[in-house]
């Protein structure tokens, strides 16, 4: 949290700069230094122990006025208004599928607008239905053709929606066991990082531990932790800073137990950012590298040398980590489909797509395999995923092959001369 009237990265204190404005009102006044959307702003300001500026007096309105002073050219400011009739007081929501959950999941096959009603306050979103579209190969072959990895030795039309980055047939079921991954540099990033993986906990745990590099013997000797939902049911991670210490982000929302949901947690140098099925859920802003640890990293656990508890109870899938900060559409777009393990950044992978045996082998040049430890066990319960191929308006669309074989001439003819022919 900021310590008030001291620098924080990332932003301006406003009495340094108001051009003579005296500040009556009591309180410190920060400006941030870059652009974000309301939510984001308001989620950073709590993240940092304040708030959005609200108007409470004259002098308040006269100081804040007059802060655009402190930014050469035009700008403008976030402050902290509601719409007091829609405070969320209650969890209940009306939508006109007559669903009542938080958030829907639809499929309609034409352009449909879907609202929700909650305290009052509707909101509506229209989905566009776009026609599906199709790109026909026309090959014609003597014997067979491979298309898409699969080989074809007979005439007729063919199609291909896409599969992605690979299978999807395993992930990797824990109970009080782990995977250990060892300790080599590659997997912690020390300025540019991001970690993700699917689970699905059977419980809310204080500690459990999706992956963690470090031990919990002090909080200095941790790199980061990607954890489950704590006992109060939010979920959890932390990244390290050098120098700063461990920073901590949390879900906005309680876990669903039993259920799919990917985590993701990024930093570009300047933010930490914790996403919940690829939606921004909290970020800190700070800056420093990331400290590194020789401790080893671990999935399903942590290295500990004491009775403290941290395994993760559930099942855990493609988990990845990079040298970069992905975007949220990267995140998502890797959330819903697969990485090959070749892609620019990507430092460790795994998919767990082996189905057998006692290795978790990394998907990248690496090579960072893991040993499954006490009998983690291979299962074909795995997350929502789909690789569908898709057109210039990112719709879905098929690939057809139209294969025409022409079937060699084999036959031949014996000849027998003495001279010639």
């Amino acid at each position: 949290n900021i310590i008030l009237g001291q620098a924080i990265p990332g932003f301006t204190l406003a009495p340094a700069c108001n051009s003579g404005a005296p500040n009556l009102t009591g309180n410190y006044y920060y400006l941030s230094n870059y652009s974000a959307t309301w939510y984001e702003a308001d989620s950073i300001c709590n993240s940092l122990g304040g708030y959005l500026v609200t108007i409470t007096s004259v002098d308040e309105n006269n100081f804040v006025a007059n802060i655009d002073n402190c930014i050469t050219g035009p700008s403008s400011f976030w402050i902290g208004l509601y719409n007091s009739s829609c405070l969320i007081s209650s969890n209940n929501y009306t939508w006109s599928t007559g669903d009542t959950t938080s958030n829907i999941t639809v499929y309609p096959n034409q352009t449909t607008t879907y609202w929700v009603t909650q305290n009052g306050c509707t909101d509506s979103v229209a989905v566009t239905v776009l026609p599906t579209t199709s790109d026909t190969s026309y090959i014609t072959a003597c014997d067979s053709v491979v298309w898409n990895g699969a080989t074809y030795n007979q005439s007729g039309t063919y199609s291909y929606s896409g599969d992605g980055g690979g299978s999807n047939n395993y992930s990797m079921s824990f109970n009080g066991n782990h995977i250990d991954l060892g300790n080599s540099s590659t997997l912690s990033p020390s300025s540019l990082i991001t970690l993700m993986s699917w689970s699905k906990p059977l419980q809310n745990k204080n500690g459990q531990m999706i992956a963690t590099k470090g031990s919990h013997v002090n909080q200095s000797n941790r790199t980061y932790q990607m954890m489950g939902p704590q006992d109060n049911g939010l979920w959890v991670s932390s990244l390290h800073i050098d120098g700063l210490g461990e920073q901590y982000l949390s879900s906005q929302q309680v876990a669903n137990l039993n259920q799919w949901t990917h985590t993701c947690l990024t930093y570009d140098g300047t933010v930490i950012k914790y996403y919940i099925n690829g939606v921004l859920n909290d970020s800190v802003i700070i800056s420093g590298n990331v400290y590194q640890t020789s401790n080893p990293l671990y999935f399903g656990d942590q290295l500990f040398y004491a009775a403290s508890d941290y395994k993760f109870y559930g099942n855990i899938d493609d988990i990845q980590i990079w040298n970069t900060a992905l975007s949220q559409s990267e995140i998502q777009n890797y959330m819903n489909c697969s990485p090959t393990g070749s892609e620019s950044g990507l430092v460790g992978y795994w998919n767990f797509e082996t189905g057998s045996g006692t290795t978790a082998y990394d998907q990248t040049v690496n090579g960072n395999d893991g040993t499954l430890v006490n009998g983690p066990t291979w299962d074909s319960n795995v997350p929502p995923q789909s690789c569908a191929l898709t057109n210039t308006n990112g719709c879905d669309s098929t690939a057809v092959l139209n294969l025409t074989i022409n079937q060699g001439d084999t036959s031949y003819t014996n000849i027998t001369a003495c001279d010639s022919t």
